[in-house]
């Protein structure tokens, strides 16, 4: 279009000199060089444009993308602490001397006693055997004594103690007629509101021997 327009100017001004007409082309042709040059440079700066747009929306999705799970991951709850462990506290225990009254209550009285043998190893004894007596059943100063009347015994003597609600009797004796030292242990428990159950054994140290009897009693008064 300049170049129309340089011609046009030449011919209104009436330039007939051949020499100024080469020098109005060439400068003609340079403007037109100079014209394509910067087409070019701008069609180049375009496309550098578009090719750095295109790298930064690259880097821009490759950021969002290795951010996704970092930023949606779910975050770890602690533990919860462990609840504390050990042994569960023991129960109160009952009291020792409501118990120990109680107990003593009981057994202290008149008793009629039977006792069976339940097992033996002395040769003068055998399973079966049964016999009574009577027991009298006192305290004093905390100590249990135990009188025994009966058909095999006269006045013999138990001591003992009462250790939860049982009834522990101990007797040592020794019988000058028959040579024979016996040792007498008997665990006597509470059978119902008026009665005794338990166990007697008899060792007889010079025979090296052992006599069980079940124990069964109802009180007198």
């Amino acid at each position: 279009m300049k170049l129309r327009i340089l011609l046009t100017v030449a011919v209104l001004l009436g330039c007939n000199s051949k020499e100024q007409e080469q020098q109005l082309q060439d400068i003609a042709l340079k403007q037109e060089r100079l014209e394509k040059e910067i087409e070019a440079t701008k069609s180049e700066n375009q496309q550098l444009r578009k090719q750095q747009g295109s790298e930064s929306g690259r880097n821009e999705g490759e950021g969002f993308v290795a951010r996704t799970p970092a930023s949606n991951a779910a975050t770890p709850i602690p533990a919860p602490a462990p609840a504390a462990t050990g042994p569960a506290p023991a129960p109160a225990p009952a009291s020792q001397g409501s118990s120990h009254r109680e107990a003593r209550d009981f057994f202290v009285g008149q008793w009629d006693v039977s006792m069976e043998c339940t097992s033996t190893s002395c040769s003068w004894n055998r399973v079966g055997n049964e016999f009574t007596e009577t027991w009298y059943i006192s305290e004093a100063n905390g100590q249990i004594n135990v009188r025994v009347v009966g058909n095999t015994v006269t006045n013999s003597q138990y001591e003992g103690e009462i250790v939860g609600d049982r009834l522990r009797l101990r007797h040592r004796r020794y019988d000058a007629k028959k040579g024979r030292t016996t040792t007498v242990r008997a665990t006597i428990g509470q059978d119902g509101a008026s009665g005794l159950w338990g166990n007697r054994v008899i060792t007889a140290e010079e025979d090296n021997c052992q006599t069980e009897y079940r124990i069964a009693g109802s009180r007198r008064f």
